[in-house]
């Protein structure tokens, strides 16, 4: 479980109980930082965990939508998401 899968969820799940569920997904996931830094002992550490997610599609009223969650590695110690939708 990672960034992508907590904010996502946690973004996700309120947005589609007051916009609508969608009915077509188009998604895309990746993990853009391979190693990451621990702030508290500056070990580096490998990691397969998605920290990008794109995600478009209809909601059933036929509206559009668009997501993107990002975690990025030099924000674990301030901030690990940012939301665009």
């Amino acid at each position: 479980m990672g960034v992508t899968s907590i904010f996502g969820a946690h973004f996700m799940d309120p947005l589609f109980s007051i916009v609508g569920r969608p009915t077509e997904i188009s998604a895309v996931s990746v993990n853009q930082w391979p190693e990451i830094t621990i702030v508290e002992n500056g070990e580096e550490i490998a990691t397969k965990v998605p920290d990008q997610l794109l995600l478009q599609g209809i909601l059933a009223s036929g509206a559009v939508f668009a997501v993107h969650i990002e975690g990025r590695e030099a924000s674990w110690h301030r901030r690990s998401d940012r939301y665009h939708g």
